[in-house]
Formats: structure tokens, C-alpha cells, sequence
């Protein structure tokens, strides 16, 4: 009677015993713009031909459909596994997805997540001047490309030396999640001095910061180009002063080498009769 029992017992937990699931990768970080993969795995269980794999967002009580169209796609494959494809992500796509599994319409188990998160680099940086309204000092602005996540440095330096004063930063929220920012650096030092400005960007995304750089140069390229064509005439009028004087030189050494060969010259005695 026990051991029939306990035959029972086998055959209600074989038939009526949960699957098991297992997600993979449990966590994935990738770059904005890029796709990602999440993995399902099923248990072996008795009728596999009525099971059903549904993917979904926590938060989103839509089930992702199989579809070879939109940037989610559900792919059955063989072997109890099930994927989620996701194409072009954006930063709205972070969180954490589930698969679940089912037989008749009834769930089962649920896997336990596999989250999402996605990140973008704030690269390009620019550097560039901008018109001061009540002065003349030089006023610089560095921007970011659009990045994620919020947190983000801006560095200073000219030449070599790193600037701390006269700086003022922004930043705004995108409507596709990430963001975007700006600093901007006044100096007490007239535009045209010569320095060498540099931004730099420090982000979780970067292996080492972002790089832009200004040459303060001359803002009145009008005078540069003045001073440049007094500097080339300049040039040539001594170029051709000194090829005259060197012209001239050589005449007059000629002149005297022919003067010299007349004086030495000598007639006979009785060529001339008086």
C-alpha cells in the first residue's frame, strides 16, 4: 500500500510539477544604438507541444509578440529556448524583462529578470567662443553630445594650468531620456591673447575624458592679413635693394679692372712725329 502510494505520488509531481527557467544574461549594460540579446531556457517538462514562452517589460503589462517587425522581436527556437531580441536600444528600453512559461493558457513559472540598462556616450565634445554681452573678455562654451547616465565632469585648463574660476554649468533632460550639457568659461584676458584652452569631459561611458580644444588667435583676421602683405612687400623691396647694390657693385669693379688695362697700355718711341 506504501509503495503504491508513493507511485502515485511520483506520477502527480512528473505531471503536474512546475518548469524551471533560467534567464540569460542575468544583467547586460550596452551603448545606446546597439542590440542586445536575453536568452530563456526551459526545464524539461511532459508535453512540451502545448507550451508557450511570453516575454514582457516589469511596468509594462504588454506581452512582446513574435514579429519580424519593430525593434523587440520574440524568436522560438529549438531545444526549449526562447529569445528576445532587441534592436537600435535606447536609454526608455532600460529594466528588466521576464519570460514566463505556460500550458493551456495557465502559467506556470516565471524566470526571475534579466536586466537591462543602456548607456551613451557624451562624445562629440565642442569648443568653441561665443560673444560676451556686456564685456570683452573671451567666453568659451564646451557641449556634450546627448548621454546617459545624469552624472558627468567638466574640466578646465589653459595652457597648462587648471582654471576653477569664471565657470558656469547646464543641463538638460532630453525627451528621449538622456541628457545634454554645457559649460561655459569667461576669462578676464581680452580675446587674442594666444592661449591654449582645453575642455575636458569625464563620464562613465569613457575609458578617459573627452577632448576639445580653442586657440584664442587673433580675432581680426582683416589685420592679420594687413600685417602679413606689409611683411611679404617688406621682403621684397630689401630682396631687390640688395640685388641692386650687388648689380651696381659689380659694374663699378668692371669698370675700374677696364680703366686699370687702358693705363697700362704702351705705345712705341717715334710712333708720333712732331
Amino acid at each position: 500500500m506504501l509503495i503504491y502510494l508513493y507511485l502515485c505520488a511520483l506520477w502527480v509531481f512528473y505531471e503536474v510539477a512546475p518548469a524551471t527557467i533560467s534567464q540569460i544574461p542575468k544583467a547586460s549594460t550596452v551603448m545606446m544604438g546597439t542590440d542586445v540579446t536575453f536568452e530563456c531556457v526551459t526545464s524539461e517538462i511532459p508535453n512540451k507541444a502545448s507550451l508557450t514562452v511570453n516575454w514582457w517589460k516589469l511596468g509594462d503589462e504588454r506581452l512582446l509578440q513574435p514579429s519580424s517587425h519593430g525593434r523587440k522581436r520574440v524568436i522560438q527556437l529549438e531545444n526549449d529556448r526562447n529569445l528576445l531580441k532587441i534592436l537600435d536600444v535606447r536609454v526608455a528600453d532600460s529594466g528588466i524583462y521576464y519570460c514566463s512559461v505556460g500550458q493551456q493558457q495557465n502559467e506556470i513559472v516565471s524566470g526571475t529578470g534579466s536586466r537591462l540598462q543602456v548607456h551613451a556616450s557624451p562624445e562629440p565634445v565642442s569648443l568653441s567662443p561665443k560673444a560676451p554681452k556686456n564685456s570683452s573678455n573671451l567666453v568659451l562654451v564646451c557641449r556634450t553630445g546627448e548621454f546617459y547616465p545624469e552624472s558627468l565632469i567638466f574640466t578646465w585648463y589653459k595652457n597648462d594650468t587648471n582654471i576653477k574660476t569664471g565657470i558656469s554649468t547646464s543641463k538638460i533632460l532630453n525627451t528621449n531620456g538622456t541628457y545634454a550639457a554645457s559649460s561655459s568659461l569667461e576669462t578676464l584676458q581680452p580675446s587674442g591673447s594666444g592661449a591654449l584652452y582645453t575642455c575636458l569631459v569625464t563620464h562613465l561611458t569613457l575609458q578617459s575624458p573627452a577632448m576639445a580644444i580653442y586657440v584664442d588667435a587673433s580675432l581680426n583676421p582683416a589685420k592679420e592679413k594687413t600685417h602679413l602683405f606689409l611683411l611679404v612687400c617688406g621682403c621684397a623691396l630689401s630682396v631687390c635693394v640688395c640685388l641692386a647694390v650687388t648689380v651696381l657693385s659689380r659694374r663699378k669693379c668692371q669698370f675700374r679692372k677696364q680703366e686699370g688695362k687702358e693705363d697700362s697700355v704702351k705705345f712705341p718711341s717715334g710712333s708720333f712725329k712732331e
